[in-house]
């Protein structure tokens, strides 16, 4: 079908293309999670992000013959078992993307906050979700003598250093910085009942 140069220019066309293909589906990959609530990411990832990316590394494959075919079928698979994972660890790797991205901006928007006492712990809020009145806050802590490390180490529910409340998660994003779930209908200002 091809020879010399044409096979040459064909490779290099495949390789331009494959490399620009995987690269918008790593932006499709982190735009949801990037972007929205957790609800949301969810649906965008899986409504949208999986079927495009699916879509284009199938034609991809389709389309070429041989190793490349291999490639794309290779890069497809691969996609797939990483979707797998992502959906069974969504919430930390959500977390830890959002914080790659986000974490500078909340660090200094937290720091900027003046120290009312020396035990309290200087916060913003990292996420929220509810529906008919029942709301879930979720706040970026920072605690910069790790009195909530104990709580992201037993990855337990409880109450921990200087919250005022008892939580639902804790979860360290670094040395100081934690992001905390608390209760449905509790916030850092109401504990409920």
């Amino acid at each position: 079908m091809f020879h010399g140069l044409d096979k040459a220019i064909y490779k290099d066309r495949f390789a331009w293309w494959f490399s620009l293909c995987v690269l918008g589906c790593g932006v499709l990959v982190l735009f949801p999670l990037t972007v929205s609530s957790s609800d949301l990411s969810v649906a965008l990832y899986a409504l949208a992000t999986v079927p495009i990316i699916c879509f284009f590394l199938l034609i991809l494959s389709y389309k070429y013959r041989g190793k490349q075919r291999v490639a794309a079928l290779s890069t497809f698979a691969a996609f797939l078992i990483y979707t797998a994972a992502l959906f069974t660890h969504f919430i930390d790797t959500r977390d830890a993307v959002r914080w790659f991205v986000h974490g500078r901006a909340l660090k200094d928007e937290v720091l900027a906050q003046s120290v009312l006492t020396p035990a309290s712990l200087r916060h913003v809020e990292w996420e929220g979700w509810g529906f008919a009145g029942n709301d879930t806050t979720v706040y970026l802590v920072f605690d910069p003598t790790d009195t909530l490390a104990t709580g992201a180490n037993l990855r337990e529910s409880g109450k921990f250093g200087h919250l005022p409340c008892e939580v639902f998660r804790i979860r360290r994003r670094e040395k100081g910085w934690y992001t905390v779930q608390f209760y449905t209908n509790t916030d850092w200002d109401y504990c409920g009942n």
